[in-house]
């Protein structure tokens, strides 16, 4: 237990531990991945938003402790994917500044959360996209154009991260126990997923299920640069074969009476005539 009188660590656990159950919740469920999420989305960011789109390795290059990070997934001859979004019908973005910044790199299933204020969407309330659907609506593009499968999606970061609960929240979780990583059924694990930049994670991998698949978290990773960075590492919950409908078991009176009514309407035979008691 890293932090039990904290009441911000305490929140943000209480927090993680409902988003964790949601999630496994969600993915034990027997219905089929929809893309009924994704298509709604893209209909309305057509509408409502623009993206400028670039590309860019300098998120991750400028801090050394994250480009280690990063290539321990990928390598530094692929580029990744920029894309600055903000609402169509806002003015000019050198004077409201861009609400999303976020990264792609389908190819190696690198997802990565990058600067993002959402305070900074002039959108109206019922037209604004939340963050993970602008997201997923984005990385689903940048891997159909790149021909990658994005159900082969294997990492999630938050890069960068200036939210003070989530930094304290780390803090608390590097001093208690000298680690680095965190794996579901810690305290650790469950605050850091409870925190402004953990909860989105568990809400991407929700609701975009046909997009990606039913995914589980398997770790989440600290790393310690000029500021800090999470990576989720998130793996496919292999679909369980359908199970067999079993009928309650039959009684032998029951079971003797199925099999007569069984045999009487086969065509394999004809059925006998009953004997008229009362003629006898």
């Amino acid at each position: 237990m890293a932090a039990a009188a904290d009441p911000i660590w305490h929140e943000c656990l209480t927090k993680g531990t409902i988003l964790w159950q949601q999630l496994t919740e969600k993915l034990s469920a027997e219905e089929e991945c929809s893309d009924a999420v994704a298509t709604h989305v893209a209909t309305n960011f057509k509408n409502w938003y623009r993206s400028t789109r670039t590309k860019d390795n300098e998120w991750f290059t400028r801090d050394g402790e994250l480009k280690n990070a990063v290539l321990d997934y990928t390598d530094l001859n692929i580029e990744f994917l920029r894309h600055n979004v903000a609402s169509r019908f806002s003015t000019p973005l050198v004077t409201t500044g861009t609400p999303y910044i976020n990264y792609f790199l389908p190819t190696s299933g690198m997802l990565v959360f990058g600067e993002n204020f959402r305070k900074q969407d002039t959108n109206p309330e019922p037209k604004r996209l939340r963050l993970t659907d602008i997201v997923g609506h984005l990385y689903k593009e940048e891997a159909e154009e790149a021909n990658a499968d994005p159900a082969k999606l294997r990492s999630i970061w938050r890069a960068s991260i200036e939210n003070d609960e989530t930094v304290r929240v780390i803090n608390k979780c590097l001093q208690a126990t000298g680690l680095e990583e965190f794996v579901p059924g810690s305290e650790e694990f469950l605050a850091i997923l409870g925190t402004d930049n953990g909860k989105g994670i568990v809400h991407i991998l929700c609701d975009w299920q046909g997009t990606f698949g039913k995914k589980i978290i398997e770790n989440v990773r600290v790393v310690q640069g000029g500021s800090y960075s999470l990576v989720f590492l998130v793996k496919t919950i292999p679909l369980a074969p359908a199970s067999p409908v079993h009928s309650s078991p039959m009684s032998n009176k029951e079971r003797r009476r199925h099999l007569r009514q069984s045999s009487s309407s086969s065509p394999l035979r004809p059925a006998k005539k009953r004997r008229d008691h009362t003629s006898l």
